[in-house]
């Protein structure tokens, strides 16, 4: 991102750091500060296929649409379940890329499942586009692919511990259409991560 000069970078980098501290507050004051909780914070299903029903089920002719829709163009890195950097890269890849030709409305969910707590793939359920940009993009075959990403722990973030990770993560977005292809910077987000049973999911999306 460009800075008009160094007094706005430095507004703007106080004004970022509030707003990921106001996340970081909000999930203290939910999960509160025990260091050894009495059971696990994290619902999550053993296996990595999608086990929640979407908001609103399929019709019987959505299903017949999307047997006929072609495979993705989306390609999502495989991640070192253990790792909360590698979930966490894997999963801002997962997110924020689409491919209007494949996907439907169920597609987000069913990539961010394995690296999701099944709090977040619930929340998320449904989730894509505004529909007005989702049918200009469509007509344009539009596919958005992230990729180059980068994860690090924010200094104004808590220190990881056994449980809780915080990761800023940023990367390069590339947009494909019939009209060509474009290539710019994707936002930065803030993840938070919790660990269960020795894997890393990703809880929620703080920025």
């Amino acid at each position: 991102m460009t800075r008009s000069g160094h007094i706005c970078s430095i507004s703007c980098k106080r004004n970022f750091a509030s707003r990921l501290m106001a996340g970081v507050l909000c999930v203290v004051v939910v999960t509160g500060c025990q260091s050894a909780p009495s059971q696990d914070p994290v619902t999550k299903t053993p296996s990595a296929s999608p086990s929640l029903t979407p908001s609103v089920s399929a019709s019987p002719a959505e299903a017949v649409r999307d047997e006929e829709r072609p495979a993705s163009r989306v390609e999502v890195p495989a991640a070192d379940e253990t790792s909360p950097s590698s979930v966490a890269e894997a999963f801002y890849v997962a997110y924020w890329s689409y491919d209007t030709a494949a996907d439907t409305a169920r597609s987000r969910t069913e990539r961010i499942n394995a690296l999701a707590t099944d709090a977040l793939v619930e929340h998320e359920s449904g989730a894509r586009l505004p529909s007005a940009e989702w049918a200009r993009a469509q007509e344009a075959d539009e596919v958005a692919q992230i990729s180059d990403v980068v994860s690090y722990v924010d200094p104004n973030a808590p220190s990881p511990d056994e449980i809780h990770a915080y990761y800023m993560v940023q990367g390069t977005r590339t947009i494909t259409t019939t009209s060509g292809e474009r290539t710019e910077q994707a936002p930065t987000k803030a993840l938070l991560l919790l660990q269960h049973s020795g894997a890393w999911y990703v809880d929620q999306i703080l920025l």
